[in-house]
């Protein structure tokens, strides 16, 4: 959560920098605060944030586990025979 949650404040601070204000923000929050586009491009940014970086811990842990299994292999290999 923690990270997908700095996604979203961070995608605040760019809206920000882009021309939302104070007055923006409450006019698009009119309808309500989950149909504010700004939360909702903010939600969207979190979320893609969090996918991201679990897709990358995977493939991480993936690549790990390949290589331990080659180093077994080599390892059986020279051992066995």
């Amino acid at each position: 959560m923690g990270v997908e949650l700095l996604g979203h404040e961070l995608m605040h601070v760019a809206q920000y920098m882009q021309g939302m204000n104070l007055l923006k923000y409450i006019w698009a929050s009119r309808y309500g605060y989950r149909k504010n586009h700004y939360e909702i491009e903010a939600y969207q940014q979190g979320s893609m944030i969090k996918t991201a970086l679990i897709k990358a811990s995977h493939h991480q842990l993936a690549n790990r586990l390949e290589s331990r299994l080659v180093d077994k292999n080599i390892a059986n290999s020279l051992f066995m025979g």
